[in-house]
């Protein structure tokens, strides 16, 4: 009941064969590939290590050109992230870029505003009740207030499995202490 179903495991082996088949070429993958997604949480992720980049950059002299081009990558990833929230879920959505059309389930990634350098605070306040309401760390029944991989009332959620189940130790892992 832990593991992805055989059928789950069938389509990631042919996603992974359509890359092969592409030649792992990322144009060709663009144009060919059936699956592609707009990572919001991946902006998230880059917008923040650029914005420790940029203090490092400020810190050793670099050059004003590359801090520059690290301030555009920054600027360009965190308004990303802020342009995918979505008010009604209180998240922050990947995107289909086949259909374009936010991808409307709610996980984990969708928290991710919270790692943007100077979000506005309007959507750091939505990001966090919907953090600590009930389809994540407020979900009822748990023993610890963890962060679920999955909305607990998401259709999508599995108690008992790893993947869109209840909680991953990664995005638990306690910032101090450890």
């Amino acid at each position: 009941d832990e593991r992805p179903t055989s059928a789950e495991y069938d389509r990631y082996v042919w996603l992974v064969s359509l890359l092969r088949d592409a030649g792992y070429d990322d144009q060709a993958i663009q144009r060919t590939h059936p699956f592609l997604i707009k990572d919001v949480q991946m902006s998230a992720i880059f917008g923040a290590a650029c914005d420790s980049l940029e203090r490092i950059a400020r810190l050793v002299g670099a050059p004003q050109a590359e801090r520059s081009q690290i301030a555009r990558w920054r600027e360009r990833s965190c308004k990303a992230v802020h342009d995918a929230w979505d008010e009604a879920l209180g998240l922050a959505l990947d995107t289909d870029l086949r259909t374009d059309e936010r991808v409307r389930v709610r996980t984990s990634a969708g928290l991710c505003s919270l790692l943007v350098p100077d979000m506005d605070p309007a959507i750091v306040a939505g990001t966090e009740q919907t953090l600590f309401g009930p389809d994540f760390a407020g979900a009822p029944g748990l023993a610890f207030p963890v962060v679920l991989g999955t909305g607990r009332s998401s259709p999508e959620f599995r108690p008992r499995a790893y993947w869109r189940g209840p909680a991953g130790p990664v995005s638990n892992w306690p910032s101090r202490g450890w």
